[in-house]
């Protein structure tokens, strides 16, 4: 029965389909155990072998995914990797939570060098911020500037570009006052006023801690949600996270308003919401940040995440000031119950 169901998935790796070849290879792994026999297959075609490390986030059992961790994390540091799958390592490498700063390392080597910027970038953004080396910041930051040095400018709205400038002055946190200073005057040359967002998977948390915005001006959030679960972004005034995640929890999932969107109460505390994204779903918010200086949090709604899975809005008149003197903001740690389906998160800032 095994060696049947065996034959009958490995016909699909070499379907027209990505998502199901990516589900075959997951679906071989589990069957055996192990990736040892799967991965001698796979490594034959770099097509193939891109497919089984693409297949690794898919996995649900992290300590399953990390069986492959000394496999994967060469073919990300190897110059003689074909590009196709150094990319589809970093994902399937960063989707282990194993070995943090070392796979920080590595990955700001990359960048370093300016290869798989993006993809690396990306990387890091799903490092959790606690375990940022400091010492490996100012190359990981020298490297996503030359980067952004070089796109030209129409082509500076996108939200590869957007989320490594972000990533940039997440990163300028870490370093000396007056270097981040320095970093931060060139990002704002080279910046516009576009933040990304993702959900991190399995770990309960957004991937930005902390957005630093301008009073009174207009910004963008590109809202991402990669996790298993579904989740949302709202944006409510200071001091309202509680209330308005308690009046969501009250609420049913058919309760929706105008715009199609659940879990969204009416309250003028709200300043803007996304709809319920399911996995690989994105929204972008557009809106004008409030002319009065504070502290509005960004938070999910969907019952019993709104504790835990949330992030700082700053509104201030002079946002270079403020990451001056606050490099490294910090929200309370806090765990997730089982009852709400999901993993301990820790809500660290850059």
């Amino acid at each position: 029965m095994l060696k049947t169901f065996r034959g009958r998935v490995a016909q699909l790796t070499s379907n027209e389909s990505l998502e199901l070849r990516e589900n075959a290879w997951a679906a071989l792994a589990l069957a055996d155990g192990s990736f040892d026999a799967i991965w001698a297959v796979a490594s034959k075609q770099s097509s193939s072998l891109a497919d089984l490390l693409n297949a690794i986030p898919l996995l649900t059992d992290s300590d399953f995914r990390a069986k492959a961790y000394e496999r994967v994390k060469p073919l990300v540091e190897s110059r003689q990797t074909d590009a196709q799958v150094r990319r589809a390592a970093i994902c399937g490498l960063v989707s282990m939570n194993r070995e943090p700063e070392s796979v920080f390392s590595s990955l700001s080597a990359l960048i370093d060098r300016g290869e798989e910027v993006p993809a690396a970038a990306q990387g890091l953004r799903v490092i959790p911020r606690a375990k940022w080396p400091r010492a490996q910041a100012g190359s990981a930051v020298n490297g996503l500037v030359k980067w952004a040095r070089t796109i030209p400018v129409p082509n500076r709205t996108t939200q590869d570009y957007s989320q490594i400038v972000q990533l940039a002055g997440d990163l300028a946190g870490l370093l000396p006052a007056e270097r981040a200073i320095n970093v931060r005057k060139e990002l704002k040359e080279l910046h516009v006023s576009l933040f990304v967002i993702r959900t991190v998977r399995e770990q309960m948390r957004y991937d930005t801690p902390r957005l630093v915005v301008e009073a009174g001006k207009p910004f963008e959030i590109i809202f991402e949600n990669v996790d298993f679960m579904s989740h949302n972004l709202l944006i409510v005034k200071p001091n309202t996270r509680e209330k308005i995640g308690l009046a969501a929890a009250a609420m049913k999932p058919e309760d929706v308003d105008s715009q199609g969107r659940s879990y969204i109460p009416v309250s003028s505390d709200v300043l803007a919401a996304s709809k319920m994204l399911q996995t690989g779903e994105k929204e972008t918010l557009r809106l004008t940040a409030p002319s009065t200086e504070g502290e509005c949090e960004y938070v999910c709604t969907f019952p019993g995440h709104y504790q835990v899975m949330r992030g700082q809005l700053v509104v201030t008149k002079d946002v270079e000031g403020y990451l001056k003197a606050n490099p490294e903001p910090v929200l309370p740690p806090a765990t997730v119950s089982s009852e709400d389906g999901g993993q301990p998160a820790h809500a660290h800032a850059h």
